[in-house]
């Protein structure tokens, strides 16, 4: 086994993968190094750990939540530790690293090992060209994508918005409405005021809000869906309407809101009418 891959895209050369869905437990097998899941005692913090003995590497994975997408993201974000140039330099013999679950690590390594493990499960090439296979939107095509790659809705979700062409918003929520991750795509962001709600905010829709008043709604994993205006979640001259789609996250205690235009002007409509109301001011 080498460590001087250095990318996600270059380890997924190297192991002549051309479809989805891309197993890192394979990867990590032809590699040499040990997968295992972690003792059922363990942490319920932890969301994996990459060990080293000698020259042996091992991967532990968890299984406190029962998603199999959690497990294959948490064994490729330890492979980004593996591969990712810098990352073991402070690994010697008998090193232990743990990664820390539901969190939004402040440290670059850790925030590296997740965008590698994203580019690792949903290669551009290969998740674009199965984006241009279906015709679903919104919450229909972040399932369909993520029942291709084997990931999980939220991991699918965020790296749609990489790469999606459609104008599509994401809001990750606590059960209590707590802001946790927000951001639209590069189409969406066109639209004049479009800002989305800070991490840390409490959501100000309706619609989620109220799907979030019955705990059951995300512990059972359930979904609803409504048509709402641009205006009821942000600021700015767009008058218009938006699909507002919620599906609980189950045991993990989120909640998935996917925002995505259902009667809208187009962009540059609005821009031309707010340039026109500058101007005869």
């Amino acid at each position: 086994m080498t460590s001087d891959i250095g990318t996600a895209e270059a380890l997924i050369e190297r192991h002549g993968i051309v479809d989805l869905p891309v197993d890192p437990f394979l990867i990590a097998k032809r590699e040499g190094i040990a997968v295992g899941a972690m003792p059922e005692s363990s942490d319920g913090g932890v969301s994996g750990m990459l060990m080293r003995v000698g020259t042996q590497l091992g991967i532990l994975y968890p299984t406190h939540i029962d998603s199999e997408g959690f497990r294959r993201f948490c064994v490729a974000h330890e492979l980004g530790h593996v591969f990712l140039p810098g990352h073991q330099n402070a690994m010697s013999n008998g090193f232990t690293h743990e990664s820390l679950a539901l969190h939004q690590s402040d440290k670059k390594v850790e925030r590296e090992a997740d965008r590698f493990a994203a580019e690792l499960l949903m290669p551009r090439d290969l998740f674009e060209r199965e984006m241009r296979s279906t015709t679903a939107e919104g919450v229909e095509a972040i399932e369909a994508l993520s029942s291709a790659c084997g990931t999980s809705l939220t991991a699918t979700a965020f790296r749609y918005l990489q790469r999606t062409r459609d104008p599509v918003a994401i809001v990750l929520s606590k059960a209590d409405g707590t802001v946790l991750f927000a951001d639209r795509s590069k189409s969406f962001r066109e639209y004049p005021g479009a800002r989305m709600p800070s991490y840390g905010t409490t959501l100000r829709s309706e619609v989620t809000g109220r799907f979030l008043l019955e705990p059951e709604n995300v512990s059972l994993g359930n979904r609803a869906s409504e048509h709402v205006l641009f205006r009821d979640w942000f600021d700015g001259p767009v008058d218009g309407e938006l699909v507002e789609e919620v599906i609980g996250l189950g045991m993990w205690g989120r909640c998935l809101t996917v925002l995505t235009p259902y009667s809208m002007p187009m962009p540059e409509d609005i821009v031309g009418v707010v340039l026109n109301l500058s101007s005869s001011r």
